[in-house]
């Protein structure tokens, strides 16, 4: 399960650029 640990914290990094683009 540490294997999903990184792909979850990479995907949340790819959301909050998304969430920053559709906010500007």
């Amino acid at each position: 399960m540490n294997e999903d640990i990184p792909t979850l914290f990479e995907w949340a990094g790819g959301a909050e650029a998304l969430s920053r683009l559709t906010q500007t």
